[in-house]
């Protein structure tokens, strides 16, 4: 689970499996299985709003930030439940990958998700941490993501980050 603060109010991402109430505010995973979830609660303890992930495999949502404009950074990874069979809903944009994926979103101050992307290789991309190591912001309002990619690698390995691509070393890991 991760936590921010904005204001008085605190801003809470993490998983379930199930369902999940916040006060009035009830969540159902897809199929019973590990979704990610965004939350609000004010400062008087009252949950404002929650907003979840959906898909096939589970949804590591494993950090949050929130930005100065009330905007909230996620980063989490995908795991398929088989190879080459792994994918995300986040609203109406939909992620998908081939082994275990890194994610990062961005949804508004009142948790409707605006954008999401997914980072990869045919490895581990951040697996071991449960997506990206960490989110954050600019001061001009960029957001800014960061973890590793090809874990377990044997030769040199090839990553796309939303049309980039990236490419390790021999048997290295990039950070």
């Amino acid at each position: 689970f991760s936590l921010d603060y904005i204001g008085g109010d605190a801003y809470v991402g993490g998983i379930f499996q199930g369902s999940a109430l916040f006060g009035s505010h009830q969540m159902t995973s897809t199929a019973n299985s590990v979704n990610g979830f965004i939350a609000k609660i004010d400062s008087s303890g009252t949950w404002q709003w929650t907003s979840n992930t959906s898909g096939t495999g589970a949804q590591y949502l494993t950090k949050i930030s929130v930005s100065p404009s009330g905007s909230i950074g996620v980063t989490g990874g995908l795991v398929g439940t088989t190879q080459n069979h792994n994918s995300a809903t986040f609203g109406s944009i939909s992620l998908s990958g081939e082994y275990y994926e890194a994610f990062v979103a961005v949804a508004d101050s009142q948790g409707s998700w605006l954008w999401a992307k997914s980072a990869g290789s045919g490895m581990d991309d951040n697996y071991i941490n449960w997506g990206f190591g960490g989110v954050g912001w600019t001061q001009s309002g960029d957001i800014i993501a960061s973890g590793s990619i090809c874990a377990g690698a044997q030769s040199s390995c090839t990553a796309t980050f939303d049309g980039t691509q990236v490419t390790t070393t021999q048997g290295g890991q990039s950070n």
